[in-house]
């Protein structure tokens, strides 16, 4: 109504990108293609595609911490593994942005406005059982919020026009006669050795073992998540 103040939006809080709490192993080229296509390229929708277990999580909190400078602090990490509906999927951002949104009003008006100011960065962490409805939240988001740019992580695409892809591979595994120099350099082994330290501290890759550890790492095809169980089974 007119002569009613206009009270400004809440100031969203600081980048809220996990701190990773494991070391990260390889994916070079897909951590530069990211930043790139979110720093540098007209891509405002990207879209991590990768099977479970192949890394995608990961690799976005990788990704997302070292961006957290381009954007200026303005980069927002939102978990939806837990969110099983997608009509809660506008609150569940909401919340990461800016906490607790303002009872009776509109939570995507809200979050628009709070995402408005500046450029910043929305990382949406495991999505796919929240298509197609979740793909046109995003829609709406990013038409309203010319500054912004997601983030997201998937087991399929969101389908949106615009939509960037990037599908992640399995870490490449060490041939049958790779040396044991060559082990150390293979981002698999790298990633099995450091989970089996966290067991056993005293874990090395040597002459006597190196084979065996390159067909385990050969034999889990590069997958991450099989990696790291079977370090963490180590002990």
């Amino acid at each position: 109504a007119a002569g009613t103040p206009h009270r400004a939006a809440a100031a969203p809080p600081a980048s809220t990108v996990p701190a990773p709490l494991t070391r990260f192993f390889g994916r070079g080229p897909e951590l530069a293609r990211l930043r790139k296509l979110l720093t540098a390229g007209e891509a405002r929708l990207v879209t991590v595609l990768g099977p479970s277990g192949i890394g995608k999580t990961r690799l976005a909190t990788e990704l997302a911490g070292h961006l957290t400078e381009p954007f200026d602090g303005a980069v927002w990490f939102v978990p939806l593994a837990g969110v099983d509906a997608p009509e809660r999927l506008t609150d569940a951002v909401l919340r990461v942005v800016r906490g607790l949104g303002e009872p009776g009003s509109d939570p995507l008006r809200q979050l628009v406005e709070a995402l408005r100011p500046q450029p910043g960065l929305l990382v949406l962490d495991n999505f796919e059982h929240l298509l197609p409805t979740g793909g046109d939240f995003l829609e709406a988001l990013l038409t309203q919020v010319a500054k912004l740019r997601c983030l997201v992580t998937s087991r399929r695409r969101v389908g949106m026009r615009g939509e960037r892809e990037v599908a992640l591979s399995p870490l490449p595994t060490p041939g049958s006669a790779a040396t044991r120099a060559q082990l150390l350099r293979c981002p698999s082994v790298q990633l099995f050795v450091d989970r089996a330290q966290a067991v056993l501290p005293d874990f090395r890759v040597t002459a006597a073992n190196a084979a065996a550890v390159a067909e385990l790492c050969a034999g889990l095809e590069g997958i991450p998540l099989s990696l790291e169980l079977a370090g963490a089974r180590s002990g």
